[in-house]
């Protein structure tokens, strides 16, 4: 939870350079900012993400919603 304090308000604020003209110089556009600003911080937030839903969880946790035929 404390990474998204940042993650979020960065990706609400971001704004690409009107250089930016194709989806490939956005992307790596977005890549360096995200680099200088938040460094390791989604890393991290995915490394979390992945230890507390690891799939072993989610086989075990029950569907609900679906019918079974």
């Amino acid at each position: 939870m404390y990474w998204q304090e940042d993650i979020i308000p960065f990706f609400e604020s971001v704004v690409l350079p009107k250089e930016c003209r194709t989806v490939q110089q956005c992307y790596h556009e977005l890549s360096k900012l995200v680099k200088e600003k938040l460094g390791d911080a989604m890393v991290t937030w995915i490394e979390a993400w992945d230890e507390h839903n690891s799939p072993a969880q989610e086989a075990a946790a029950p569907v609900t919603g679906v019918e079974k035929s």
